[in-house]
């Protein structure tokens, strides 16, 4: 399956933050992401992560419903574990949105040896979100027997 559409994954200064330590969070820069609805991939560019069979470059396959720039926007809400000395671990433990938070604390404090890019997939009127998602684990799950790092589970 090919993307429509691929885009880097940038994390800014967030510049509308009302407070010093707000405007400390980084954010993803979601300036030219389009509303459409489909799936996505986060992955690196090249680098290559092993896997228990093979090795790839996909981090976290997800899906939107509700519009791809409202999804990462609401990536963004979890800003403050982009913060130095934010504790993931403790956060994981009391949040709800464990995928959020944990994106947005990899993104942050992660030495990435690659640029990180989004494929977006969309939907056409053969698939819904959903359905792309679950293609996409599912040929990668057969490929390395395991979920991509960043994915906690199936929904």
């Amino acid at each position: 399956m090919k993307a429509n559409e691929t885009k880097k994954l940038v994390l800014i200064p967030n510049v509308t933050g009302r407070t010093t330590e707000t405007k400390q969070r980084k954010v993803i820069d979601i300036s030219d992401f389009s509303n459409e609805k489909g799936a996505y991939v986060i992955r690196y560019e090249f680098h290559e992560v092993p896997r228990f069979f093979g090795s790839s470059n996909i981090l976290k396959i997800g899906c939107t419903e509700d519009g791809f720039r409202n999804r990462f926007k609401n990536y963004n809400h979890q800003a403050d574990m982009t913060l130095s000395g934010a504790d993931l671990l403790e956060s994981l433990k009391l949040r709800s949105q464990k995928t959020n938070v944990r994106l947005m604390h990899f993104l942050a404090h992660v030495m990435h040896p690659d640029e990180i890019v989004i494929d977006f997939y969309h939907t056409g009127k053969s698939y819904s979100p959903k359905e792309l998602e679950y293609m996409l684990i599912k040929e990668y799950f057969l490929s390395h027997n395991e979920l991509p790092p960043l994915n906690f589970g199936m929904k």
